[in-house]
């Protein structure tokens, strides 16, 4: 078998009886050089996150296998992840302030969709903020916006979304419209502070 990393073989290790031990070691081996997987292949076949855990984490080796990583620097991955998030921030504040003078208004129901797409797009922001987060190795007590732990806010902002559902599922228009105006709107301008400190921090870590 094969394992080629960025278009050159690397040997396998020795102890290595399944798949994703490989895949492991090289992962570990590009992390000490401060570089991030960004893709997998194997035999040829492109493998996405949600396929490894049924497919591939259990495969045992076999001659016929060539297993193929291409990384990035860890520091670019990020910078481009950041660049992603800033394109969505400016909807948030207003979204928020939108769909909170809908709630109050004469038709509150017209909002229902409105509210789940809001909560969609917000849920990605936040997977792709932890990735950046997991990919320069950051504590979140550490990192403060405003003076607080990123991580306290991060559990605030979780409850008064679960609050905003509960509402909707409730249809309680006058609750839902003001956690969207007085909790969320002002979660969602820190988001661009967020965005900055962890841009921040990844400047520092290639220092």
């Amino acid at each position: 078998m094969r394992l080629v990393v960025d278009g050159k073989e690397w040997p396998i290790p020795a102890s290595a009886t399944r798949v994703m031990e490989v895949v492991r070691d090289a992962m570990d081996q590009l992390s000490g050089m401060k570089r991030g997987m960004v893709a997998l292949r194997i035999n040829g076949e492109a493998v996405h996150p949600e396929d490894i855990p049924g497919r591939w984490c259990d495969r045992p080796l076999d001659a016929s296998l060539e297993i193929e990583l291409t990384s990035q620097p860890i520091s670019e991955m990020v910078a481009q992840l950041l660049e992603e998030l800033e394109k969505w921030l400016p909807e948030l504040p207003a979204s928020c302030s939108m769909l909170a003078n809908v709630f109050q208004g004469d038709d509150p129901e017209s909002g229902f969709s409105y509210f789940q797409e809001l909560a969609r797009l917000w849920s990605e922001i936040k997977h792709q903020e932890q990735q950046v987060v997991n990919a320069l190795g950051l504590d979140l007590e550490n990192i403060r916006i405003d003076g607080q732990p990123l991580v306290e806010l991060h559990e605030r902002l979780n409850t008064r979304l679960q609050e905003a559902a509960a509402a909707m599922e409730k249809r309680d228009f006058v609750l839902l419209g003001d956690l969207l105006e007085y909790e969320l709107a002002p979660f969602a301008a820190l988001e661009t502070k967020i965005i900055a400190a962890l841009a921040e921090a990844n400047r520092q870590s290639q220092g």
